[in-house]
């Protein structure tokens, strides 16, 4: 990854944020006029603004990581909603401490979403769009995949051993 990846990436994942946070703030104060709980409200709408989320990041923040078989974006979209759980909580704690000491729902909701702002791309950058897949091995980073995976071909007794053909097994055994 160059020095401008990881700029380009915060930038893009910045207006994802900006819309999606917007998105948020308009139905939530859709929902209040419809006069439902603000608990309710506050969890709708982060919602809502996770999966246009996960949809533009997708496109445009992580769009060269992106998966490209149905399986790989499913596994992405379950870990988004995981990792939006997670956020989830902890912002919805923020936003419930916010509010008993007497700040407006509008300014919780805000300091919600900059909170989960860093959570949320700290998870999205390491756990559901990064280098490391599950289904290819958390203990192995990228560089090492295509050796590791051929140890692992050998079998079990055979990992970290030299292939038969390995010139310094020769040595070894003579």
């Amino acid at each position: 990854m160059t020095k401008a990846l990881p700029w380009r990436r915060v930038g893009a994942y910045t207006g994802v944020g900006v819309i999606s946070g917007l998105a948020n703030l308009v139905i939530f104060h859709l929902a209040l006029g419809a006069h439902l709980p603000p608990h309710v409200v506050w969890a709708l709408s982060y919602e809502s603004g996770a999966v246009l989320a996960f949809a533009l990041h997708r496109r445009v923040t992580w769009r060269d990581r992106r998966a490209t078989t149905f399986g790989t974006v499913a596994r992405q979209c379950i870990r988004a909603q995981g990792s939006t759980l997670v956020s989830l909580v902890v912002t919805l704690a923020l936003f419930a401490a916010l509010l008993r000491v007497g700040v407006s729902g509008e300014r919780a909701n805000a300091a919600g979403l900059v909170a989960g702002f860093a959570l949320n791309f700290l998870l999205a950058h390491h756990y559901i769009y990064g280098p490391v897949r599950h289904c290819e091995g958390w203990h192995c980073p990228r560089w090492a995949r295509g050796r590791a995976s051929a140890l692992h071909r050998r079998g079990a007794g055979a990992v970290g051993r030299p292939a038969s053909g390995a010139p310094w097994a020769a040595r070894r055994a003579g």
